[in-house]
């Protein structure tokens, strides 16, 4: 398998976990839209259709983005919503929203230390494994603060939480 389809591979798997969550149908429907192109992708991969391209935007955006990055996508699902904590689906109880915040918390602490390992080993001595650590604890910030929000709770976002833009 290459690296490409590899990649292709991870982030079909990252966003059919994020469809296993409750969310928003909003939400719901751009996830199944972002899985249904990687999945057309993966499949002109696998017929040796190339694909690729490049994209120069400027300006304010409004909505939601996605943007790759040396073969990375990283996801932005829009703007915080501006809903309540008292508007949020009646399918989602408080205990739920509890145990998103602490896994949040958690994947934050994994983030910092394995931001601190590659900071003293420099990012070309890294092991891959801090690497791949970096890239899974942000996936999973992103997909629990995307379920938050979509149930209408405030999520603060932290300057670590998504790999810096070069």
């Amino acid at each position: 398998m290459s690296d490409s389809n590899e990649s292709l591979t991870k982030q079909i798997a990252a966003l059919e976990d994020a469809l296993a969550l409750p969310l928003p149908d909003a939400t719901r429907a751009q996830i199944q839209h972002d899985l249904e192109r990687l999945r057309t992708q993966q499949a002109a991969l696998s017929a040796g259709a190339q694909v690729d391209g490049t994209a120069d935007v400027s300006g304010t955006l409004y909505g939601n983005a996605i943007g790759v990055n040396y073969g990375t996508v990283y996801t932005n699902l829009g703007a915080q919503p501006t809903a309540a904590s008292g508007d949020r689906p009646s399918n989602v109880s408080q205990e739920q929203i509890d145990d998103q915040r602490e896994l949040l918390e958690a994947h934050r602490r994994t983030l910092a230390i394995y931001l601190k390992q590659q900071a003293a080993l420099g990012s070309a001595y890294a092991p891959p494994g801090i690497a791949n650590g970096i890239r899974e604890a942000r996936g999973a910030i992103t997909r629990i603060k995307a379920a938050l929000r979509g149930w209408g709770v405030q999520v603060a976002d932290h300057p670590d939480d998504n790999a810096p833009v070069p």
